[in-house]
C-alpha cells in the first residue's frame, strides 16, 4: 500500500515518540511505501530553518526520516499537494491535520491518523 504522508504526521514521530514505519506497517497489515511532497520537504526545511527548540529538533528528525521515503514533485503545494499525490497513486493519506483529514474523506481517500499520542489508526 502506499501512503502520502505530510509535515505534522513526520514531525509527530519525535514529538511523540512515535515509531512511524512500525505503526504504518501495522495498520496497513503489511507492506507499505511512503509517497512524500517536495512541498512537504520544502515545509520541513522553512522549520528547521526558522524555529527554535522542539519544533527545530521535530523538523530535523523529520527530515532525517523523509530521506527513506519517496519524495515526488507535485503541482500543488501544501494540502493539495498530499490530496493531489493521494488520488495519483491511489494511496491513503496520513495526517493528524483536522482540514485534511475531511478534504480527505471528501474524497473517499483512506486515513491513517494518531490516537491517544502513541499508535496510529486508519479509517
Amino acid at each position: 500500500m502506499k501512503v502520502v504522508i505530510d509535515t505534522n504526521m513526520l514531525m509527530a514521530t519525535h514529538q511523540f515518540g512515535l515509531n512511524l514505519f512500525s505503526e504504518i506497517e501495522r495498520v496497513v497489515n503489511g507492506k507499505f511505501e511512503i509517497l512524500v511532497p517536495k512541498s512537504v520537504i520544502n515545509e520541513l526545511k522553512g522549520l528547521q530553518d526558522n524555529c527554535k527548540g522542539n519544533d527545530k529538533v521535530s523538523a530535523s528528525v523529520a527530515l532525517e526520516l523523509a530521506k527513506k521515503c519517496r519524495t515526488i514533485e507535485t503541482e500543488k503545494e501544501g494540502d493539495d499537494a498530499v490530496i493531489e499525490l493521494a488520488k495519483n497513486f491511489d494511496s491513503a493519506i496520513a495526517t493528524n491535520d483536522i482540514e485534511l483529514k475531511s478534504r480527505a474523506r471528501q474524497n473517499g481517500i483512506p486515513i491513517i491518523y494518531m490516537r491517544q499520542k502513541k499508535y496510529l489508526r486508519m479509517d
